[in-house]
């Protein structure tokens, strides 16, 4: 996991009034395309890379929801060493905000999930 780091120690506040610190990143210039991230920010992150395939995210590209599930399963798959069991309202507190019925956030997710699994082959699932 990320230690604490701050991610851009110089921030700026914004015209909008977003500080720069809560996006992690700095602004290179107004109107720039470009950030700049702090050197122990980057270091951090490189150090704890999630190893995801772009390749999968092409696939998945037409639903954010399996991108999400895509990127927490990746993630989840790296420092795991034994099985464990995920509950059904945990996986609902984290992605069944927009679902007013735990069924209809079910059915989204398995279906969801299957697509997944289609574009990560090797995530082992029960």
């Amino acid at each position: 996991m990320l230690a604490q780091v701050a991610a851009a120690h110089d921030s700026t506040l914004r015209k909008d009034g977003i500080d720069c610190r809560e996006l992690a990143v700095e602004p290179r210039r107004q109107g720039s395309d470009e950030l700049a991230l702090s050197r122990q920010f980057f270091q951090e992150i490189t150090r704890s890379a999630v190893p995801v395939d772009l390749r999968a995210i092409e696939l998945l590209k037409s639903s954010p929801l399996a991108i999400d599930i895509y990127i927490w399963l990746t993630y989840r798959m790296s420092y795991l060493r034994r099985p464990c069991t995920i509950p059904w309202k945990a996986l609902e507190d984290q992605f069944g905000a927009t679902y007013s019925r735990s069924r209809d956030f079910r059915r989204s997710f398995c279906a969801h999930l299957q697509d997944v699994v289609g574009a990560y082959p090797a995530v082992r699932l029960r």
